[in-house]
């Protein structure tokens, strides 16, 4: 008599859910953190006191407002080196004003418009005439950081007076910077912006598919299936 043919056993596999797929990377990276955390809070007392958590907020603050605008860029699908360098020229830019008596405010808003002409410089040569932004972003990286080399001299520039920014810098809310407040309300802005609005579905599309995004409406809606009651 003929043996039976053997019986294939199937192994069902558990496959990862979809909120594990899309936050597994921010799991790790937090649970790296934790255990950072845990390290230096063993290694050095007074590594988790308040002065030091508030001192870290501090320190943290602008590379975390970096970081905000930086997702939004990635999540594209495009990079940007040159942001390092384009800080570099708006604080040399903006306390030159401030050493020769410029109003605080002003100087402040040129500061932000001169950080804002080379993003649109960034943007223009990527967006409109097809360059990678990689090379894009070498590019003027070196002609930023270039131009506040040669206006500082590689020397850092003293402010005499008073002004709202050192004000600024100085102040403490419950304990904490104006900085790291800043930085905690970019955020929340970021996130609100990124999860909760028609800008970042927009921002999410031009990475994962930006032929869908850039689409015109009548094409999206003529391949749309007709509908059947």
């Amino acid at each position: 008599a003929l043996a039976p043919p053997p019986t294939r056993t199937t192994v069902s596999v558990a496959r990862p859910s979809a909120w594990e797929r899309a936050h597994k990377p921010t799991v790790v990276m937090f649970g790296v953190m934790a255990v950072l955390f845990v390290f230096f809070s063993s290694a050095a007392p007074g590594f988790i006191s308040f002065g030091n958590i508030s001192n870290l907020a501090t320190q943290i603050a602008p590379v975390v407002v970096v970081a905000v605008a930086m997702t939004f860029v990635i999540t594209t699908g495009q990079i940007d080196l040159s942001v390092g360098a384009t800080i570099a020229f708006v604080a040399a830019i903006s306390a030159e004003l401030l050493q020769s008596g410029l109003e605080s405010w002003i100087a402040i808003v040129i500061g932000i418009l001169a950080g804002c002409v080379w993003g649109l410089v960034n943007g223009w040569f990527a967006a409109f005439q097809g360059i990678p932004s990689f090379i894009v972003i070498l590019a003027t990286m070196s002609v930023i950081r270039g131009i506040a080399q040669l206006r500082t001299s590689g020397f850092s520039i003293p402010i005499e007076r008073e002004t709202i920014l050192g004000q600024f810098g100085r102040a403490t809310l419950l304990g904490f910077t104006y900085q790291a407040w800043v930085a905690l309300i970019v955020v929340i802005i970021g996130v609100v912006l990124l999860h909760h609005t028609k800008f970042g579905n927009y921002v999410n599309g031009i990475g994962s598919q930006e032929e869908s995004v850039a689409a015109p409406e009548s094409t999206r809606s003529s391949s749309r299936p007709p509908f059947s009651a």
